[in-house]
């Protein structure tokens, strides 16, 4: 799933006339993606974050007969994912009355190119035993970041997004603290869940945390799993992230989710990396 190019056509860029959504849906569960979608290695290209999200937001819809929430939820990415039809299937892996797993594709021209797995369990009541280092929610700052992406001068998807970084930046190497909410609709016309929201963002974790040079590296996540403590709230959601990278072409981005009332749950994503012309 290396991409074709890390240069995204500038002129290409300011010449689309943005769709205001990520995703349109043209038949039951199958959507088309808009411009908005598309990230900073390929024109034709899809970002991770939509499609993971739009898989989100239908595991959101997917109905059953207890009130529940999502407790953990992991994409693998299979390839790249264009800006071609996308038909997206929900179903039961495991039924149950109080844990319910589900599974859920995305396939584009007949090949299936995310998949995922999403723990539902029955809402319930516990006694909150927060981790030892305990956590401190960063304030939103009072403007938008002005971002700036290393190699490309417009990205769709973070123009989609507003970012207000605490910490770092795309152009900032190390650990970035940062919030963000969407700026348009996940889907045309449909309300995007607050899970849709984060899952929007968190897939960007590697490229506001990167600790090797965009323009000489890549470094591409195949996978992303979240677990979550409780359900996220409200419109801002935020993030903690922090890159590793490994000797033998490997690298580990983790985060911590929150939003304005505290600490929601943890995601860990692994990456591809290598030297770019290798």
């Amino acid at each position: 799933m290396t991409p074709r190019s890390c240069m995204l056509n500038t002129a290409m860029a300011e010449d689309f006339n943005y769709d205001p959504y990520f995703y349109s849906e043209t038949n039951a569960n199958t959507f088309q993606p808009s411009s908005r979608c598309i990230g900073p290695w390929d024109p034709e290209q899809q970002h991770g974050g939509p499609p993971i999200a739009l898989l989100g937001q239908c595991f959101y819809r997917y109905q059953n007969d207890m009130e529940s929430f999502v407790t953990r939820i992991t994409a693998e990415i299979l390839g790249p994912v264009s800006l071609d039809p996308m038909a997206v299937k929900v179903s039961v892996a495991r039924a149950g009355k109080r844990i319910e797993l589900l599974e859920g594709s995305i396939t584009q021209n007949g090949r299936v190119v995310l998949r995922g797995l999403c723990w539902r369990f029955r809402v319930g009541r516990s006694q909150v035993m927060p981790f030892d280092e305990g956590f401190s929610v960063p304030l939103i700052p009072d403007r938008e970041s002005l971002v700036r992406f290393p190699t490309v001068a417009n990205v769709p998807y973070i123009e989609s997004m507003e970012w207000r970084f605490v910490v770092g930046g795309f152009d900032i190497p190390g650990k970035a603290i940062l919030w963000t909410r969407p700026k348009v609709p996940l889907i045309d016309g449909e309300s995007t869940s607050s899970l849709a929201k984060a899952l929007l963002m968190l897939d960007s974790a590697n490229g506001a945390s990167s600790v090797l040079s965009f323009t000489s590296n890549l470094f591409v996540p195949v996978d992303m799993t979240l677990a979550l403590l409780r359900t996220p709230e409200g419109d801002w959601i935020g993030m903690e992230a922090e890159t590793a990278i490994g000797e033998l072409g490997s690298g580990i981005t983790k985060t911590v989710l929150f939003d304005a009332f505290g600490y929601v749950g943890s995601t860990l994503h692994t990456l591809f990396v290598e030297t770019r012309g290798t």
